[in-house]
C-alpha cells in the first residue's frame, strides 16, 4: 500500500492550501454598501462586496423589490435580567474598538429629523456636529435640518464602508476573554 502515503500528501497540502486562501480572503477589504430611505415607509438596501469592491456584489437586503411583511408587536417577555450578561463596559469597548476598524470610503445623509421636545432636537443637531464638520468633505456629506415644530422624519442616506474581516478579530478575542474571566 505505498500509494497512500503520497495521498495523505495531497490532501494535506490541499487542506493547508485552502486554509491559506481562506485567511488570505480574510485579510482583504470588504465593502458593505447601503441605501436607506423614509418617506412614509422605510426602505433598505444593503451589499456586501468582497476584495475591495473588485467582485461582484452580494446582495443582503434589498426592500425595494418585495413588500416587507407585516410585523406584530413583540411581547415584552417578564422576568430578571440574567446575571450572565456581559458587563455594559466591555460592550462598549467591543462597538469602539469595531468602529475603529470600519473605514467610510462614502457617505451621504440628506434629511429633515424633528423629535416632540424641541431640546431634544437641539441636542440631537449638537451630537451630529462632529460628524457634519469632522469628516472629510470629500468623503462625507451630511445635510440635515431640524424640524423644531413637532415629531418628523424623512430621509435618504447612502453610503460605502470598508472593513477587514482579520482587523475584527482582536477586539473579538479581547471581549470574548472578557466574557470568559466575568463567567461563574
Amino acid at each position: 500500500m505505498s500509494w497512500v502515503p503520497p495521498v495523505l500528501w495531497a490532501v494535506l497540502a490541499l487542506v493547508t492550501v485552502l486554509f491559506l486562501l481562506g485567511v488570505l480572503l480574510l485579510a482583504l477589504p470588504v465593502q458593505v454598501q447601503f441605501l436607506a430611505e423614509y418617506e412614509g415607509r422605510a426602505r433598505m438596501r444593503l451589499r456586501l462586496v468582497l476584495l475591495d469592491g473588485h467582485a461582484p456584489g452580494i446582495a443582503l437586503v434589498d426592500s425595494w423589490r418585495l413588500p416587507g411583511p407585516k410585523r406584530k408587536a413583540a411581547q415584552k417577555k417578564q422576568g430578571t435580567p440574567s446575571e450572565s450578561r456581559p458587563p455594559a463596559g466591555a460592550i462598549l469597548k467591543l462597538i469602539m474598538e469595531v468602529l475603529g476598524c470600519i473605514r467610510i470610503r462614502r457617505l451621504r445623509v440628506q434629511g429633515i429629523v424633528g423629535l416632540a421636545d424641541p431640546a431634544d432636537t437641539g441636542h440631537l443637531f449638537g451630537a451630529l456636529c462632529p460628524l457634519r464638520y469632522g469628516l472629510p468633505a470629500g468623503v462625507a456629506a451630511i445635510d440635515v435640518v431640524p424640524e423644531f415644530s413637532g415629531p418628523h422624519l424623512e430621509g435618504r442616506a447612502e453610503g460605502v464602508l470598508s472593513v477587514t474581516p482579520l482587523a475584527l478579530v482582536p477586539p473579538l478575542m479581547r471581549f470574548g476573554w472578557t466574557i470568559w474571566r466575568k463567567a461563574p
